[in-house]
């Protein structure tokens, strides 16, 4: 699904504009390492201060599936410093395109 792919990139290009427009502003992220958030504002502060964390992340989708004409699953793996996960993303969209769900979890 290109728009999981387009979100994807935009994380690793760091590009925080983009990023913003593409959550819809009720959009909730959930996430064994973060827990769970709720809003655009959350998530796109979240988002800032991982990178500013760890400016070193690299992340690769092993495969990316439509679910559902909404839906896409992504198989991940990402490095950043010492740290090393790979998992299952599973994000939502609304009709317009925007992300309105992110759930991840570590395999």
């Amino acid at each position: 699904m290109q728009a999981l792919r387009d979100y994807h990139a935009a994380l690793e290009a760091r590009d925080f504009v983009l990023l913003e427009t593409m959550f819809a502003g009720d959009a909730r992220y959930e996430s064994a390492g973060i827990g769970s958030l709720v809003g655009r504002d959350a998530i796109m502060q979240s988002l800032r201060s991982y990178f500013a964390s760890h400016p070193d992340h690299q992340a690769w989708d092993e495969s990316i599936v439509a679910v559902s004409a909404l839906v896409a699953r992504s198989v991940w793996r990402l490095e950043a410093g010492e740290i090393a996960r790979s998992g299952v993303e599973i994000v939502t969209f609304s009709d317009a395109g925007c992300v309105t769900r992110v759930e991840v979890s570590d395999v």
